[in-house]
């Protein structure tokens, strides 16, 4: 049994340190970072990592930050190439009521709102979704109702038409 102990020990002692090292929390400096981009970002410890992966360029991640009933969650990008972080999504969610509320927030900007009823089981289909603004912006960045044409036209007229308000919208029309 000495022998064994003897043998494995640094073994053992490697991984308990490794185990107490791991942690799930979202590293502050890369917060404050993230912060630069978009001001929503609340620089605290519980931030935590619901994903993480790197490649040779790349390490993405993906975190969530519980604050009373509302839920925080964005992704972001450090690139090892360039040392710079790029943040794609910042979404803040509630429950109120029986009604789910989601925005996606940019810098004080409301990208996207939209709120739908929890109890009816097909409320997380789109058609289910009541937008408030940002319908056209959900649409494009989920390619939903999309094809190149459509896309091309809101690429085109996307900084008016990310201010349209409400969900019953015409469909966009097509660009030559």
């Amino acid at each position: 049994m000495k022998k064994f102990v003897k043998k494995y020990w640094g073994i053992n002692v490697f991984c308990f340190a490794f185990f107490i090292s791991c942690n799930n929390q979202v590293p502050k400096k890369d917060l404050k970072e993230l912060q630069k981009q978009n001001s929503q970002v609340i620089v605290t410890d519980k931030w935590i990592y619901s994903f993480s992966s790197n490649s040779k360029e790349d390490r993405y991640c993906g975190a969530q930050f519980q604050k009373k009933d509302t839920t925080y969650y964005f992704e972001y990008r450090f690139s090892k190439h360039t040392k710079k972080y790029y943040i794609h999504d910042f979404i803040k969610s509630y429950t109120e009521k029986g009604i789910y509320y989601e925005m996606e927030l940019f810098n004080n900007d409301t990208l996207y709102s939209f709120h739908r009823n929890t109890e009816d089981s097909r409320a997380w289909l789109f058609n289910n979704k009541i937008f408030s603004t940002g319908k056209y912006y959900y649409m494009v960045k989920n390619g939903i109702d999309m094809n190149p044409k459509k896309h091309k036209f809101y690429l085109q007229h996307k900084d008016s038409l990310i201010h349209v308000k409400g969900n019953n919208l015409p469909p966009l029309p097509e660009s030559e």
